[in-house]
């Protein structure tokens, strides 16, 4: 009996060593289960990562390309500005030459001015010593050409006025019997 007794506990020994490898087993496939899973998770999330860098690529090169059209722009515009500069800096000196030489107009105005008024006088009394009339003076002469030319501009506003009323009242003529014509021609 006693031998029974060993071969049981034997037995037992060995179920309880197969129970103990069956659970470091089932351990191990555990553990393989959860890290391929982790291995799965990174593996997706490094394809995510991947593709999501690859289309901010994409993005970044529209990104270069809009930024070196706008410099082209850029460039474009301040060549424009520079130019308006120049144009600018020309007028500007034309402003400068026309202003001197406004100046110099009135300096010689002046001095025609302080030589006309004497030289009036004496040719006024030279002429009334004749018995012929006065010459009239500057202001006069101004009034009587600004006078003439408003004249001026007055009959040619009136004559193009009655020339645009003739050609419109023609055209409005010359219309209707070609419409009576063609309305002729037809029945």
């Amino acid at each position: 009996m006693s031998e029974d007794k060993d071969k049981d506990k034997e037995k037992e020994k060995d179920s309880t060593a197969l129970t103990n490898q069956q659970y470091q087993s089932l351990l191990s496939l555990r553990t393989l289960k959860t890290k391929t899973a982790q291995l799965e998770k990174t593996r997706a999330r490094i394809e995510f990562l991947t593709e999501t860098a690859q289309n901010e690529d994409v993005v970044i090169a529209e990104f270069q390309d809009e930024k070196e059209k706008l410099k082209l722009e850029a460039k474009k515009v301040l060549s424009i500005l520079q130019g308006i500069q120049e144009d600018i800096s020309v007028v500007d000196t034309a402003i400068e030459n026309v202003t001197k030489e406004k100046e110099k107009i009135f300096k010689e105005i002046k001095g025609c001015t302080e030589r006309f008024f004497p030289l009036k006088e004496e040719v006024d009394t030279l002429r009334a010593s004749f018995g012929l009339p006065k010459i009239p003076n500057i202001q006069a002469v101004q009034d009587r050409k600004a006078s003439n030319y408003l004249e001026q501009r007055r009959l040619a506003f009136i004559q193009e006025d009655s020339i645009n009323s003739s050609l419109t009242e023609k055209a409005s003529t010359s219309t209707t019997p070609s419409k009576k014509r063609r309305k002729k021609r037809f029945q």
